[in-house]
């Protein structure tokens, strides 16, 4: 669906990383999109264009902060309208810098959702090897803060590659590191949004996790 209204189910929200969308982001947007083809009316996919303000990697943290709160009260004030009886699941994506954006639309949704709608949203973030320092002295605000108020929180990690405030595991995320897999043409950034791509593709996920499949936030899993 081109729209949120009361049919849908299942939304999903991308935040791109510095350097905006790439051919690796849109593997990722195709691959979601194709799931919510399947269900056409009850999904809904959205990759968020935020490249002029993601450039700058120190001030892109504040600034996709501040888009994603935007975006969530949008958000909350569109769900109010189309409130259902039904339960849905909104997914957020957040790719290196873009994990700013993500948890702060999942921390906007969590608190200003009405509660009768929050108790029946489940909050999922995805977070694809997360840049996690905010501005210039921010140094432990992902650890911090990243993964709080969702239901469900997961990071894919590497861990030998040379961006600064990318290789560690976050507390209140299920991490998954998959340094060890990554060929040896794949710069180190890159490669948990190309494995979490090539996952997705592979077991038909749409990329909600059941409850039964999902590790227990600070655990970490190495691949």
């Amino acid at each position: 669906s081109s729209e949120i209204n009361r049919d849908t189910r299942d939304i999903t929200i991308i935040f791109h990383g510095a350097g905006g969308q790439d051919e690796y982001t849109d593997d990722l947007l195709r691959v979601l999109s194709s799931k919510a083809k399947t269900k056409a009316s009850s999904r809904f996919v959205k990759m968020v264009d935020w490249s002029k303000d993601s450039a700058d990697l120190l001030q892109a943290s504040v600034k996709g902060s501040k888009i994603a709160t935007q975006i969530g009260n949008v958000m909350r004030d569109i769900l109010y309208r189309n409130a259902s009886q039904n339960e849905r699941n909104i997914h957020v994506i957040g790719i290196s810098v873009g994990a700013f954006a993500a948890n702060s639309l999942i921390q906007t949704l969590d608190s200003e959702l009405d509660p009768l709608i929050r108790k029946k949203t489940y909050l999922q973030l995805t977070l694809l090897d997360p840049f996690q320092q905010k501005a210039a002295l921010g140094l432990n605000y992902g650890n911090q803060n990243f993964g709080k108020g969702s239901d469900f929180a997961q990071q894919y990690l590497n861990t030998d590659d040379p961006v600064p405030s990318t290789n560690a595991p976050l507390q209140y995320c299920a991490t998954t590191d998959v340094t060890s897999l990554r060929p040896e043409e794949i710069f180190g950034h890159d490669w948990p949004l190309i494995y979490y791509t090539q996952e997705l593709r592979t077991t038909g996920s749409n990329g909600f996790i059941p409850p039964e499949k999902r590790d227990k936030v600070g655990s970490l899993k190495l691949l």
